[in-house]
């Protein structure tokens, strides 16, 4: 039902979001597990000249998780499998400079050349795991191996073939997974260029989804310290394809000088394999919100005022 102003609306929603578990004993021995959970919603909604205020109940299934007390002592946990929440949302206008008669000329110039397709991009960004690795299953099941690794830069530069909807990028990243617990610490580092392709495939009044491929140059580095004794490092360089889409937000078709893109990438293949086990870097990496820059349209911009 759509949302009008001084109305309450319901809504049913699904999720999926990480849940975090945090322990330490006396010794200061620390413990950590981490899971993507499925979480259902229901609630209303309340839209006001300027604010959106939410009510929500949710739903958040298969809850229970080992807990390690040492490297070989367990026992059951639960997540909380019941949460209520309640959101103010603030709107912001920041799309009316697309309604103005140089912007309508930028776009009806830009939606028929392939010219002026530069853009700088940047944005922060974080990476779900998506398949176990055997290496600390098997061998150190108390460490969390589905880990996620730390906010990272997602740095990319690149053109945008705006008749087409077509863009070619080159994107950088760096990213660090730290497991830690009783005493060992793992530790992958990798370094990752992204060569990557995609189109746009619709404009849904500006929520604009793209989807294509990527072929990624990896550099890879694993560093284990176990019982204060270091273990032998490991080194990959390695290329490896991957899945790119996502969307951008756009307050015109396409003539605008700056958008707000998020990216998603998956990489169904890549792994690191160690004592004829897997470390497993299937991640989706999700960009939060990127700011696009497009220093060339900017100045066709200017030019036409």
């Amino acid at each position: 039902m759509a949302s009008k102003e001084r109305s309450i609306r319901p809504y049913l929603g699904y999720k999926f979001s990480p849940f975090r578990y945090k322990q330490e004993d006396l010794s200061e021995q620390q413990f950590a597990y981490t899971q993507v959970k499925s979480v259902f919603d229901i609630g209303i909604g309340v839209q006001l000249p300027k604010f959106y205020l939410t009510l929500e109940y949710s739903r958040v299934m298969n809850t229970s998780f080992e807990t390690y007390l040492s490297r070989s002592v367990k026992s059951v946990d639960h997540f909380p499998s019941q949460t209520f929440q309640v959101g103010l949302n603030y709107s912001i206008e920041t799309t009316k400079s697309a309604s103005n008669e140089s912007n309508r000329k930028l776009n009806k110039t830009l939606s028929s050349s392939n010219k002026w397709g530069i853009f700088l991009a940047l944005g922060p960004s974080s990476a779900f795991p998506t398949a176990s690795s055997s290496y600390v299953t098997d061998l150190y099941p108390f460490l969390d191996d589905k880990a996620f690794p730390s906010i990272f830069a997602d740095i990319a530069i690149g053109y945008h073939f705006t008749k087409w909807d077509l863009v070619t990028a080159v994107a950088f990243r760096q990213m660090s997974q730290k497991r830690s617990a009783y005493e060992l610490d793992l530790n992958i580092k990798r370094k990752s260029i992204n060569f990557e392709a995609y189109k746009f495939i619709a404009d849904y009044h500006g929520f604009a989804p793209y989807i294509g491929l990527g072929v990624s140059y990896e550099d890879i580095a694993l560093h284990e310290n176990n019982n204060s004794e270091e273990q032998p490092s490991q080194h990959l360089s390695t290329f490896t394809p991957n899945l790119v889409f996502g969307w951008d937000i756009r307050p015109s078709e396409k003539g605008d000088w700056w958008v707000l893109r998020t990216n998603l990438r998956y990489f169904p293949l890549l792994e690191l394999e160690r004592q004829q086990k897997s470390l497993s870097l299937q991640f989706i990496e999700f960009n939060f919100i990127q700011f696009v820059f497009y220093p060339q349209r900017l100045r066709k911009l200017n030019q036409m005022n």
